[in-house]
């Protein structure tokens, strides 16, 4: 009955896609010693939940989490969530403040989703930009990048940025999947 012991078990049964399990694993860690690695516990169930489709229970677990500490996992896993609700306001004010803690390739790509949804094109340029800079493989911010030149009916920038595409790929020998 160590919570250290069980709270590893649960990041085992994580890694083996027994999310039930963890979760139970977690919530016996919370049994024995409430302020365990309250953080992580509280992250890794919302990461439960949301793997298993409890989207409301995840949603309230990484609210938790993020009132103990800013968490950039918790941050981006939550922006998604409010950008599956239609809470773009939000999503792009969690995205931000993850760029803020450490700039990625994934953050940059959703905040540009944020940014087009919103139909701020340059910004949403700048954030797919952003997110190929730090990432050139990062294909769907590529396509994400190409797909609003056409939607804006700019040929001349979606043939330059295919074009530059295609060359770091073929230069890295990559391809798109």
């Amino acid at each position: 009955e160590n919570p250290r012991t069980r709270y590893n078990y649960a990041l085992t049964r994580i890694k083996k896609e027994e999310y039930k399990g963890a979760l139970e694993e977690f919530n016996k860690v919370r049994e024995l010693s409430p302020l365990f690695n309250v953080k992580e516990v509280w992250k890794n169930i919302a990461n439960c939940y949301n793997e298993i489709g409890y989207i409301g229970e995840a949603k309230k677990y990484y609210i938790k989490t993020l009132f103990l500490e800013d968490d950039k996992e918790a941050l981006i896993n939550l922006a998604t969530i409010y950008w599956y609700e239609g809470e773009i306001k939000k999503a792009k004010l969690l995205l931000e403040k993850s760029l803020e803690i450490e700039p990625d390739a994934l953050s940059y790509n959703n905040l540009g989703l944020c940014y087009w949804k919103e139909n701020k094109n340059d910004k949403a340029v700048e954030n797919f930009n952003k997110a190929v800079m730090l990432s050139p493989g990062y294909t769907e911010a590529w396509f994400n990048l190409i797909n609003l030149y056409d939607m804006m009916g700019d040929k001349v920038m979606v043939m330059s940025e295919t074009d530059r595409m295609a060359k770091i790929y073929s230069e890295n020998g990559w391809v798109v999947e």
